[in-house]
């Protein structure tokens, strides 16, 4: 499991990363939205949460899988199930059966698409070990 640990002025918070299928912007504050459906909003802004994630995951020398999507959302990209660019929104799944659907700009979506296009792609012409 990959916790971190969110201390603010009020309140120590442990966040489970595996559950988390996004994380929202909404001015000073950031809500984590669960892949169950849960959301938990914290006095913090999205890009310390960043910064923290990052440290996490620097210091155990992996990827943490988690991309910022624009000014106001970081996605938790091993649950990425579609890009749909007319609606333009993505949706973000754990196999529970919920979805957590987000709009996204679509210059954003677009440039996003193209990158997890590039990294199949690449894993396609990939050796098989």
């Amino acid at each position: 499991m990959k916790k971190i640990c969110i201390n603010s002025r009020d309140e120590l918070v442990i966040i489970d990363l595996d559950a988390v299928a996004c994380i929202k912007a909404a001015g000073n504050y950031s809500t984590f939205v669960y892949a169950d459906g849960r959301e938990l909003t914290l006095t913090v802004g999205l890009a310390r949460i960043e910064n923290i994630i990052a440290t996490y995951f620097d210091a155990r020398a992996a990827s943490s899988g988690f991309v910022r999507l624009g000014r106001s959302c970081i996605i938790n990209s091993s649950m990425l199930s579609k890009i749909d660019m007319l609606r333009c929104q993505l949706t973000l799944s754990a196999g529970s059966g919920k979805e957590q659907r987000l709009a996204v700009p679509k210059k954003i979506l677009r440039q996003y698409k193209d990158l997890v296009d590039a990294q199949f792609e690449r894993l396609k012409q990939s050796p098989q070990s």
